[in-house]
C-alpha cells in the first residue's frame, strides 16, 4: 500500500504518524519546525487522510505499511515519532524491526490495551446524513448533538471532504475504523521488547499514560 505523505526540511529522516481519526495535516506546524533540523515525512496511515482504504485494519498491517514506506523511500534508520494510534504503529514496527529505525518517540500512548472508548464519536460521525448536509457548519451542528467538545468536532471535521458535485463525505474509511475499533485498542504482547532509544511524551491533561505506566 502506497501511503500519502508530505516532506518538510532536510537532514536525518524523521517519520511522523498521526493518531486515530487524524491526518498528516495535524502535524504540519510541528513538521515544518522539525524540518529546520530533519527531513520530515508526514504520513497518512491506511484508512486515513489521502492514503488508500482497506477493509483490513490492524497494527500488524500498519507496521508493515511503515516498513514498506521506509524501503520505498530508501530511508536509512529513520527516527520515528508516533502519536496515539501512530505511537502503537511505531512501537509494533520497532519490536518487529529493531535495527530499522534510529530513535523512537511515542506521544501520549502506552504499549498496553485500552478498552473501546470512541463509540460515541463513531456514532456521531455516522449520524451525518450526507444527502442533507449542505455546509460544514451544518455538519458541525449535527455533530454537536453527540459530541459537545468544540475542539474535538473541529478535529473530526478536518476529515470532511467535498465532492465535485458539492456533496460531502468522510475522507477516512469510517466503516473499517468502526469494524476494527477494538483492535485499535490492543496493546503489544508483553514478550515483545524494544531496547533502542525511546522517549515517551505524556500529555499533562491526558489520561492515556497513567502513573503506573511509567
Amino acid at each position: 500500500m502506497k501511503l500519502n505523505y508530505k516532506i518538510h526540511g532536510s537532514g536525518e529522516p524523521l517519520i511522523i504518524l498521526h493518531g486515530l481519526f487524524g491526518t498528516l495535516d495535524n502535524w504540519t506546524t510541528l513538521g515544518k519546525q522539525f524540518g529546520e533540523h530533519y527531513e520530515v515525512y508526514l504520513v497518512d496511515q491506511r484508512n486515513h487522510g489521502r492514503s488508500p482504504h482497506s477493509d483490513d485494519f490492524n497494527y500488524g498491517l500498519m507496521a508493515d505499511d511503515l516498513a514498506n514506506f521506509i524501503e520505498e523511500h530508501g530511508l536509512e534508520k529513520p527516527h520515528i515519532l508516533g502519536h496515539s494510534m501512530g505511537g502503537k504503529t511505531s512501537m509494533n514496527f520497532a519490536v518487529q524491526h529493531p535495527d530499522g529505525l534510529g530513535k523512537l518517540i511515542v506521544v501520549d500512548i502506552a504499549p498496553k490495551t485500552y478498552p473501546v472508548h470512541h463509540q460515541q464519536i463513531i456514532d456521531g460521525l455516522y449520524s451525518l446524513d450526507f444527502s442533507q448536509v449542505a455546509s460544514r457548519k451544518m455538519a458541525d451542528e449535527t455533530l454537536q448533538k453527540s459530541i459537545s467538545d468544540f475542539g474535538t468536532r473541529q478535529f473530526l471535521l478536518k476529515n470532511l471532504e467535498r465532492n465535485n458535485d458539492g456533496s460531502y463525505q468522510w475522507r477516512m474509511n469510517l466503516d473499517a475504523i468502526s469494524e476494527h475499533i477494538e483492535e485499535i485498542g490492543f496493546g503489544l504482547d508483553s514478550s515483545e521488547i524494544y531496547e533502542g532509544d525511546t522517549l515517551f511524551i505524556r500529555g499533562t491533561r491526558s489520561n492515556y499514560i497513567a502513573d503506573e505506566d511509567t
